[in-house]
């Protein structure tokens, strides 16, 4: 059996700062506009599918919602954003071992006579690449993390700014 799985959802947006609310529409910029096979054919199944995948996308919306700019103040969220930032370490942890890794081989390398001499050398050089490189990944994955939230958070015409 297959089922379309939702790809859209509409929430409501509350900026913490300016009490701005307004309805927004979130679309899934992962979704696959086909559809997607269940097992069975059961329409209990395909039902438990379908609220399983709209639960994940209100979900995913919500953490979005996080990292928009306000339209009303153009602001965005202190916690969404240290939380983004917390998120884009992600790629650093994965990277940190290989790029030490390199800088150390790299360094034993190209000056042994100096390696021979202080051998704690290249344990320095990798700390240094790690921490010439680390911001630059890590601002990197944020600024994709907002960049993708900006791109898939619509906010829907209103009455205009609703101070709460």
């Amino acid at each position: 059996m297959l089922i379309n799985l939702p790809s859209k959802v509409r929430c409501e947006y509350l900026c913490p700062s300016c009490g701005y609310r307004g309805a927004i529409e979130f679309s899934d910029p992962d979704a696959i506009n086909e559809p997607e096979p269940i097992p069975g054919n059961s329409r209990i199944l395909a039902a438990q599918a379908f609220r399983a995948a709209e639960v994940a996308l209100e979900k995913r919306a919500h953490r979005a919602l996080t990292l928009v700019r306000c339209p009303s103040c153009q602001t965005r969220d202190r916690q969404g954003t240290r939380r983004a930032y917390r998120r884009a370490l992600l790629p650093l942890l994965t990277l940190a071992p290989a790029i030490f890794m390199f800088c150390v081989i790299a360094t034993a390398f190209s000056v042994p006579a100096v390696v021979a001499a202080m051998p704690w050398v290249p344990i320095v050089m990798g700390c240094a690449g790690l921490a010439a490189v680390g911001p630059f990944i890590v601002q990197r994955a944020k600024k994709r993390l907002i960049h993708e939230a900006d791109q898939a958070v619509r906010f829907l015409p209103s009455s205009g700014p609703q101070p709460s």
